[in-house]
């Protein structure tokens, strides 16, 4: 079997590009939400390690915003498997999931709340 010169030459480029393609894919920040695809202001934010120092209680509202958005999307996912007719044996698993899930980032915000009221003590003191 040979390889001729001209399918390399087409084969190598292709080959960059799409690993090029599956680099940049795999780079792209994805929001904490499930199912939806969030524009809002939390999840385009960038928030780092050198923030957390300098402005705690900045990134707790935005790990806030993120899981209040979050909370929001699964409600209206819960709502809209209600509505659809949940006898479907896989609606009623999903909605299980979706369930545990909700009191999960309830949880989450909670904690959040919690840890905002004592960085702002804190702050303050």
């Amino acid at each position: 079997m040979q390889i001729r010169s001209s399918f390399i030459l087409f084969a190598f480029p292709l080959l960059l590009l799409c690993s090029a393609a599956v680099t940049s894919a795999a780079s792209i920040r994805r929001p904490g939400s499930i199912g939806f695809q969030d524009a809002s202001e939390p999840f385009n934010k960038r928030i780092g390690p050198e923030d957390l120092r300098e402005k705690p209680e900045e990134v707790l509202q935005h790990l806030l915003g993120i899981s209040t958005q979050r909370h929001q999307n699964i409600r209206e996912m819960m709502k809209a498997i209600k509505d659809g007719g949940a006898d479907d044996p896989d609606a009623q698993k999903l909605f299980k999931l979706l369930k545990e899930d909700h009191e999960v980032t309830f949880q989450q915000m909670m904690a959040i709340l919690h840890e905002i009221d004592a960085t702002t003590l804190r702050l303050r003191v």
